[in-house]
């Protein structure tokens, strides 16, 4: 009697919540944790006798059926499966016809396909639902709502994609037509219009050289280097000059042109000078002269 007594106690306090009691009038309900426990095996135990149901009824079946066949027509039909799916003996036979009885049909299709989609239709077609029907739908509704689901942000981002990638091809396909159709052409003429300038400057430089007089040549640079210093000293003469007149210069507009043209004229005579001047004219040769361009004075 006191053993029956304890174990009553036990289920009690297993099935309460007395022992998470800590104060107040304690409250006597089932504690959450266990009914989940007991929920999951219950489902562990009715998946259990559905799939041992499912093999018995399969075996019932088999039986029926095969009391109500022919015996005379067996033979027959063993030869046309085995000509079907090319099995060589009874044996083979035998395995192929159990694996597709036990595990197709009744594990694959039966305990695993069927049991895992009633469920699901039933989570989505009806009420009153059981807690995992409940936990079914609610995934399925996360899963394939159709305004926050992930499945359509999966679809919206994969479409989002699809666009990225169109638009990148689009413009690889403009980028590519534009170096085909102008930049390819402009580097082609770019480069026969460069090979025809080489060309050029080689006649300009032979014809040169083949009316090169290298004494009169180089008379001409010292006489072009004197002019230089001939100017340098007016440019800085000039502006001394008009500096120096009782007037106020600067209010007169053509004293502060000329004076701004001393001072162009100072500088470029300056650039030229510090490449050819009385100086370095003679570690040139009359060749090297001739290869100098004066562009920078009018």
């Amino acid at each position: 009697m006191s053993q029956k007594l304890a174990d009553a106690c036990d289920s009690l306090l297993e099935y309460t919540s007395l022992l998470q009691h800590s104060s107040d009038i304690p409250k006597i309900a089932s504690s959450k944790s266990n009914d989940l426990d007991k929920t999951q095996k219950l489902q562990q135990e009715y998946y259990t006798l559905y799939k041992q149901l499912n093999h018995k009824l399969s075996r019932l079946i088999y039986l029926n059926k095969l009391k109500e066949l022919d015996s005379d027509s067996i033979p027959t039909q063993l030869d046309n499966i085995k000509t079907q799916f090319d099995i060589q003996d009874n044996e083979e036979l035998l395995q192929f016809l159990t694996n597709q009885n036990t595990q197709i049909k009744i594990n694959k299709l039966f305990n695993r396909y069927l049991l895992m989609t009633l469920p699901i239709l039933k989570s989505i077609h009806y009420s009153n639902l059981t807690e995992s029907e409940t936990k079914i739908l609610d995934d399925l509704q996360k899963l394939y709502d159709l305004d926050s689901g992930i499945s359509l942000k999966l679809v919206k981002q994969a479409q989002t994609s699809n666009n990225d990638r169109d638009a990148y091809f689009d413009k690889v396909n403009e980028l590519q037509n534009l170096i085909t159709n102008e930049i390819k052409p402009m580097l082609v003429e770019s480069t026969w219009v460069n090979s025809q300038l080489e060309e050029v400057n080689k006649k300009y430089v032979n014809l040169k050289e083949d009316t090169i007089d290298e004494k009169a040549s180089r008379v001409q640079v010292l006489q072009l280097v004197e002019q230089w210093d001939n100017l340098k000293k007016l440019s800085s003469l000039i502006p001394l000059l008009i500096s120096s007149l009782p007037t106020n210069w600067y209010t007169d507009e053509s004293l502060v042109s000329v004076m701004n043209e001393c001072d162009d004229i100072s500088q470029r005579i300056a650039k030229l000078t510090s490449v050819l001047n009385r100086e370095t004219v003679g570690y040139y040769t009359t060749k090297q002269l001739h290869a100098f361009e004066f562009n920078e004075i009018d």
